[in-house]
């Protein structure tokens, strides 16, 4: 929280916004689910998305994730490299999820943890609902609903 005071009469609380990182090569799949979450994520929540590790270490470092999903499978960095990023660049209480498509990151995926992982193809609602997981700290009721 931020506090301001103007003048002498004048004070009021802003709420800083959360920082949600979304790392992602595909070009369309980035855009679609970049607008898609801006759709449904509460307006506490700031998503910036990244087509290259490179781009998303270098805005870490400048002003850290609050949240972080990516791929591992970058074009400029392999899976390992990715996780290394993750296990040892980002705090260990921000919480990540991971997108994996294969048996062998599966297994990687498997000694960490402290990441939520969700296969590439999954539905819309596998997707939301593990969007709504990493989120749940902010406390808040915009949650993605299912259309009865």
């Amino acid at each position: 929280m931020l506090t301001l005071r103007l003048g002498r009469q004048v004070k009021f609380r802003m709420q800083e916004k959360k920082r949600l990182y979304y790392l992602e090569d595909n070009h369309e799949l980035r855009e679609t689910t970049s607008d898609w979450m801006s759709l449904h994520l509460p307006d506490t929540v700031h998503l910036m998305s990244f087509e290259r590790l490179g781009e998303l270490k270098e805005a870490n470092r400048s002003c850290a994730a609050s949240y972080i999903i990516a791929d591992l499978n970058l074009p400029d960095a392999d899976p390992e490299q990715v996780l290394k990023f993750l296990r040892n660049e980002v705090h260990a209480s921000v919480p990540v999820l991971i997108f994996c498509g294969d048996r062998h990151q599966l297994s990687l995926l498997n000694q960490q943890s402290r990441f939520q992982i969700l296969t590439k193809g999954a539905s819309v609602d596998e997707f939301m609902q593990q969007l709504n997981l990493l989120i749940a700290p902010l406390n808040t009721d915009k949650t993605y609903q299912k259309n009865a």
